[in-house]
C-alpha cells in the first residue's frame, strides 16, 4: 500500500511534463506564412511579433518586415534600403529544433536574420534576435 502514492506521484509528474514539452515543441510547418511584423504588439525591444499577412490591416508605416516563408526551405524578405526603396529578395530558410533558430541566408548564402523561435502559432510568430 505504501507504493501507492509514489505510483501516483510519479504519474503526476510524467504527465505534467508531457504537456509542457507539447506547448514548447515548434512545429515547422507552421513557418509556411507571408508574416508581417506587427510592432506595436513587440513587448520589448528584442521581441519581435510578427503576424499572417491576413490577420488584421497594418497600420501605415515607414517599414515593417515581411518574411514569405516557402515549402522546401525557400523564402522571400523584405530589405530595408537606405533610399526608402524598399524590396523583397530571395533567399533560404532553416530552422534548428534543438535550439529553436530560425535562420535566414541571403542569395551569396551569407547570414542576412538569425532569430531565437520564443513562439509559433497559426496566427503568431515570436522571434527574438539571436546573439
Amino acid at each position: 500500500m505504501n507504493r501507492l502514492p509514489v505510483l501516483f506521484v510519479l504519474l503526476v509528474i510524467t504527465t505534467s511534463c508531457q504537456k509542457k514539452n507539447d506547448i514548447d515543441t515548434i512545429q515547422p510547418a507552421l513557418f509556411k506564412n507571408t508574416w508581417i511584423e506587427s510592432y506595436e504588439e513587440n513587448p520589448s525591444h528584442d521581441i519581435r511579433i510578427y503576424r499572417p499577412d491576413d490577420y488584421k490591416e497594418f497600420p501605415p508605416a515607414r517599414f515593417r518586415q515581411v518574411f514569405d516563408f516557402k515549402t522546401h526551405n525557400d523564402c522571400h524578405y523584405l530589405v530595408l534600403a537606405p533610399n526608402d526603396a524598399h524590396y523583397m529578395t530571395e533567399g533560404v530558410w532553416t530552422y534548428e529544433n534543438s535550439n529553436r533558430v530560425l535562420t535566414i541566408l541571403n542569395p551569396d548564402s551569407e547570414v542576412a536574420h538569425r532569430f531565437e523561435v520564443i513562439e509559433l502559432k497559426e496566427d503568431l510568430l515570436k522571434l527574438k534576435r539571436w546573439e
